[in-house]
């Protein structure tokens, strides 16, 4: 009975130590990529915000700096500016 207890104790040990050590390796990683970018000078947070535009074939939002555009209207792709409006 004692050798159970020993062994079901050091399981959870195990389990418990595993843990800590996940988050540590994690919160350590985190902060190495949060200090890359910071020195690149690319933080997620300042990148610049862009207009959205709606395709006018299909209706799919996408980036304005990505559209097609011809005639005044945005499209997704040069296949549905082929196809023009719905």
């Amino acid at each position: 009975m004692r050798f159970v207890i020993t062994i079901v104790l050091l399981c959870v040990l195990y389990l418990v130590l595993r843990h800590f050590l996940r988050s540590f390796i994690r919160k350590l990683s985190d902060n190495a990529a949060t200090q890359a970018a910071r020195a690149q000078g690319t933080a997620t947070a300042s990148l610049p915000e862009e207009n959205m535009v709606q395709c006018a074939h299909c209706g799919v939002y996408l980036p304005a700096s990505e559209a097609i555009m011809q005639n005044g209207q945005p499209w997704c792709s040069q296949e549905h500016a082929k196809l023009g409006m719905k």
